[in-house]
């Protein structure tokens, strides 16, 4: 398997239902990315029903 990294805009994100909606310290993850920038990157996958766009698999709370 072959990874690739590349930038796409948040509006190509879809976020699965199943998710939480509600993180305990959301505004601590907020500053320190405002503070320090994003250590991590999110994890998406082509969405196979919707073309363009991707699905969301990891980092919620970062993309958030």
């Amino acid at each position: 398997m072959q990874l690739e990294f590349q930038q796409i805009k948040l509006s190509d994100i879809l976020v699965h239902d199943r998710h939480r909606k509600e993180f305990a310290e959301e505004q601590k993850l907020a500053d320190s990315i405002r503070s320090m920038g994003q250590l991590q990157p999110i994890l998406v996958a082509p969405d196979l029903d919707t073309p363009g766009k991707f699905r969301l698999i990891c980092g919620e709370r970062r993309l958030r």
